[in-house]
């Protein structure tokens, strides 16, 4: 050949061309969990114990899906909220299961999916529906309109204020009598820890006593009962000093990114800049990651993570996640019983 080093250089060139072409291997979910595995030391946790199906975790969520094939060893129902709806829809379904997975799902063998925390342990689920949802079916309809904006949804919202305040009153029995009444089912069933992956502030019943009593009576007996109860702290960025319980009974967990911080950020809501982030106060008693969860998807994609921000878009679906995250999974990797283990 005349001119070998021209060859060997187009030839060069030419692999290189082909190996940029080829696509990047998809990370499996086992790969996409181990940044947060790694900061929680989760591996290090399954020396010690993976849970037992004799310590049963008690989580509260508006619903789940039982027949989804990483939970239906584990998640067990049990009490369902009377006078509201419980229709198997996704967004019914979305956070309890994500949440139930984080907890204790199990990688199907030969199949690529996700790990719970706890994947020995079983769930126990209290279902708390949901009443007819006046506000955001008003937001719906007013943000479907041509060109709307959040000064004209406020002024939408002005003109059924009698009506936004009657369900207000729907609203609060709805997410505070509903969550009494699941912890003392819980309670009641022998679990050892209760997952509420929802802000739940007594400041909130400054006008409702009567239901106040109920929340606060409800928690002491889940102190009466030795049952842990992990709080999520809410999202809406705040300094929070009134959550329900004894301190010693109650941990509230916020959310964490992978840096070690605190989730805090800003989200465009229709052109008015809206704060989302991790409360905080001194009742605060952990920092948990939510920035790229993996997590158990009902009825559609199997699996899917959040990327690039704690709120961010779904790596496999094009379904957003509900606001309200679960904080408290960071925390039930250690809490099965060793000698279950």
């Amino acid at each position: 050949m005349r001119y070998p080093a021209l060859a060997l250089s187009v030839f060069m060139l030419a692999s290189a061309a082909f190996a940029a072409d080829k696509p990047a291997p998809v990370p499996t979910f086992a790969d996409r969990q181990q940044p947060i595995f790694k900061l929680m030391h989760v591996e290090e946790a399954w020396k010690i114990t993976r849970g037992g199906p004799g310590c049963v975790v008690g989580v509260i969520d508006s619903g789940f899906d039982f027949f989804h094939p990483a939970l239906q060893a584990n998640l067990k129902p049990g009490w369902f909220a009377p006078g509201v709806y419980h229709t198997d829809f996704f967004s019914m379904d979305a956070h309890g299961t994500q949440t139930a997975s984080i907890i204790a799902a199990k990688r199907i063998e030969g199949q690529d999916g996700m790990q719970g925390l706890a994947p020995d342990c079983a769930v126990l689920t209290a279902a708390q529906g949901m009443p007819m949802h006046k506000y955001f079916r008003l937001y719906r309809e007013y943000f479907s309109r041509k060109d709307p904006t959040m000064d004209g949804f406020k002024k939408e919202m002005a003109a059924h204020q009698d009506e936004l305040k009657a369900w207000g009153d729907v609203w609060l029995e709805y997410v505070f009598g509903s969550a009494s009444e699941a912890i003392r089912y819980l309670a009641d069933h022998n679990v050892r820890v209760i997952n509420m992956s929802e802000f739940i502030s007594t400041s909130a019943l400054a006008n409702k006593p009567e239901l106040k009593a109920r929340v606060e009576a409800a928690f002491a007996y889940e102190k009466q009962k030795d049952v842990l109860i992990v709080l999520a702290s809410g999202n809406s960025d705040n300094r929070i000093t009134e959550y329900p319980g004894d301190a010693d009974f109650v941990m509230v967990a916020g959310a964490s990114t992978l840096a070690d911080q605190r989730w805090s950020m800003t989200v465009d809501m229709n052109g008015s800049k809206i704060p989302q982030g991790s409360c905080y106060g001194p009742r605060l008693s952990v920092l948990a990651p939510v920035e790229n969860i993996v997590a158990a998807n009902p009825h559609e994609e199997a699996y899917y993570s959040w990327k690039d921000t704690p709120m961010g878009v779904l790596a496999t679906s094009n379904r957003k996640p509900p606001l309200r995250i679960s904080y408290s999974f960071a925390l039930l990797a250690i809490l099965g019983s060793p000698d279950e283990g």
